[in-house]
């Protein structure tokens, strides 16, 4: 398991913002910050410690849908033993790529503990990305064989990289087959992730490569109340973990009634969104990753079982990375001081 990671003194951040002012760090100084895949997961097994313990405090998603397959998310969270508290305003459009624009989004806004007083707002797709990728390599360790090699891709863009650099970092990956319905994306995504990650990387058009055969399937491409379907029961094999971040949106129904057991992140947020009209086909969830990680239920049994975690994304996550990115920030001098 990877080491908890050092972490900066939680006052730096509001000492520094003392006398009415906050710390902007745009996408670019996030990235900066230089925050490793490893430290992205142990922050995000720690939280999941807290969760499984009733140490945190995150109402379901509050959303609106511009258009039908879009949303905007306000997801407040509050983490004591982290001292983390604040919200992700988060959109995701997918009809954006049409655009030349990005389909995801949002900032993620720290406050202070004791005052409430905002100390730091900074780009939230870097830490979406990564702590999105960093949940589903917790779940994998979990939930996948020890001995998974060979990756599936279904959406070639920012998560779709994202979970193959921290797959990578958790398993000895030897293969991977990536589709996506954009010949572009697909062949970019295979040219850029081999020189990334120097594991062998093959764009597929035909999305029956990216399942068959494979021991870890990730799903990440958009999300729709009503499923696209595309994967259909008998192509995953024995054995397999999937990691669904698309709201399940690319399995058929048939398909998910092949899982021994399905995980989420939060089964009250789960039943959420299934008001909404999202997952209209996904068997009730065994467990959350929480209750796993300390292991108050099981996770994988046997080499034979076929396990899914499908992942929604908490703002509790949110706000332990983003703390974690600020507090970072503030010691290596990076952002804007801005008045209040």
């Amino acid at each position: 398991m990877a080491s908890r990671p050092s972490r900066s003194d939680p006052s730096k951040l509001a000492e520094s913002s003392a006398g009415g002012r906050l710390l902007y760090l745009s996408s670019q100084d996030v990235e900066r910050v230089g925050l490793t895949e490893s430290e992205v997961v142990a922050e995000i097994a720690s939280l999941f410690v807290e969760k499984a313990a009733g140490r945190v405090e995150a109402p379901p998603k509050l959303g609106v849908h511009p258009t039908r397959d879009s949303f905007l998310h306000a997801m407040p969270a509050h983490v004591p033993g982290r001292r983390a508290t604040g919200m992700k305003w988060i959109g995701a459009f997918p009809e954006n790529r049409t655009h030349g624009v990005p389909q995801i989004s949002g900032v993620i806004v720290i406050n202070d503990d004791d005052t409430g007083l905002p100390l730091a707002i900074l780009d939230a797709r870097w830490v979406t990305a990564k702590r999105t990728a960093a949940a589903s390599a917790l779940a994998a360790r979990h939930l996948a064989r020890p001995d998974a090699s060979k990756v599936g891709i279904l959406g070639c863009g920012v998560q779709g990289r994202s979970h193959l650099v921290a797959l990578c970092a958790e398993f000895r990956i030897e293969e991977v087959v990536a589709y996506d319905p954009s010949e572009e994306a697909r062949t970019l995504y295979a040219e850029e992730m081999r020189e990334h990650t120097g594991v062998r990387v093959c764009p597929s058009a035909v999305p029956r490569d990216a399942v068959e055969g494979r021991d870890v399937v990730v799903t990440a491409g958009p999300i729709a109340r009503t499923p696209y379907a595309t994967i259909e029961a008998g192509w995953l094999p024995e054995g397999a973990f999937a990691a669904a971040v698309d709201y399940a949106s690319a399995w058929s129904a048939g398909a998910l009634a092949t899982f021994d057991r399905i995980y989420t992140d939060d089964i009250p947020q789960l039943e959420a969104q299934q008001r909404e009209g999202y997952f209209p086909d996904l068997p009730a969830p065994y467990a959350d990753l929480g209750q796993v990680v300390v292991g108050a239920k099981r996770g994988r049994t046997t080499g034979k079982d076929r396990i899914m975690a499908c992942l929604l994304g908490l703002a509790a996550e949110d706000v332990v990375v983003g703390r974690l990115v600020a507090e970072r920030a503030v010691a290596k001098g990076i952002g804007t001081w801005l008045p209040l």
